[in-house]
């Protein structure tokens, strides 16, 4: 039986997307989660010999000689992923993230968050290879995205001032392509940085309980892990790429409005890879900032059956 880092080394041998969707591969995020919720090396067994069978395997390549080349091709996965490998071999997880992650967060919304919930977990979970492999996807994703880092704002405020502007009008039916893609060249993404991290969790937390919207709930778990990231490069700018990013979500699943004392109840039905990740995400958070709604949503989900028992149920009974 393989333990939960043997997992995920194994798991970086998959390509970071699966046919025929092009979604993003989920399998080390939720067995991050699992084992952070307090699932055994079993549990996480289990799930992998499942979810993997959906999976495709990469071919192995060559170190790319110059990982500028790879960025925003997706092609250019495997041999990014190997040049990684080296990085973090020879420098190490923080140092290595240190010095490429700067360069690269803006685009932090592409793939609806995935790349970066990707790295935030490998740090917080001390992955090597899964670090190698998120730098590898957050690379092979990136586009150029505006970051302000001086630029003040009243997050909530601003917020509130995309409902009262009601929702825009997008061409594409694509989160990711709302995101990025149109905001970004119509020369309208929102830049900008919140008071701080717990400001950005906080409403996220709100957008989601209000709405229960399926990409909503990645305004939640992407706040959670650029957490982790901002540890290691400086939160500034960490903070300033995440309040543009929450901004352009909110934007693009309609700017809807939210209201803190009257969450909606929990979802009926979501996917096992989201609910791990969600739920994990609001341990993690009530870890951090102690706010009783993220126990309220654990209790929740748990109380449904969405999630086993057995979930955090050591610090939240």
């Amino acid at each position: 039986m393989k333990t939960l880092q043997e997992l995920l080394s194994d798991g970086t041998r998959y390509d970071p997307h699966y046919l025929p969707s092009m979604n993003s591969d989920h399998m080390p995020m939720t067995l991050c989660a699992i084992s952070g919720l307090g699932g055994d090396d079993e549990t996480c067994n289990i799930y992998q010999d499942d979810y993997k069978k959906i999976l495709r395997e990469i071919r192995p390549e060559a170190p790319i000689r110059n990982w500028r080349d790879g960025i925003g091709k997706s092609e250019m996965y495997p041999s990014l992923l190997s040049y990684f490998r080296v990085q973090v071999s020879k420098h190490g997880i923080e140092s290595t993230v240190a010095q490429y992650l700067p360069e690269l967060v803006g685009s932090l919304a592409m793939d609806a968050f995935h790349p970066i919930i990707r790295l935030g977990y490998a740090i917080d979970f001390q992955s090597e290879n899964e670090t190698a492999a998120a730098l590898a996807y957050v690379v092979s994703c990136h586009q150029e995205v505006p970051v302000n880092a001086d630029g003040l704002l009243e997050f909530e405020r601003c917020m509130q001032q995309q409902v009262s502007a009601g929702p825009r009008t997008f061409s594409d039916s694509r989160f990711f392509a709302r995101c990025i893609g149109e905001l970004l060249h119509s020369d309208d993404y929102p830049i900008g940085i919140a008071s701080g991290l717990n400001e950005c969790a906080s409403v996220a937390l709100d957008v989601y309980r209000s709405t229960r919207n399926f990409f909503a709930l990645h305004m939640v778990t992407a706040t959670q892990a650029i957490r982790m990231c901002s540890g290691v490069i400086e939160e500034r700018l960490a903070l300033a790429a995440l309040t543009g990013a929450l901004l352009a979500a909110h934007q693009a699943v309609g700017s809807p409005g939210f209201d803190r004392e009257n969450p909606l109840p929990i979802p009926d039905h979501l996917d096992r890879e989201h609910i791990y990740k969600y739920v994990w995400a609001c341990l993690s958070e009530y870890r951090q900032y102690g706010d009783a709604r993220y126990t309220e949503e654990i209790r929740g989900f748990r109380d449904k059956g969405l999630v086993p028992a057995w979930c955090a149920r050591e610090e939240i009974p």
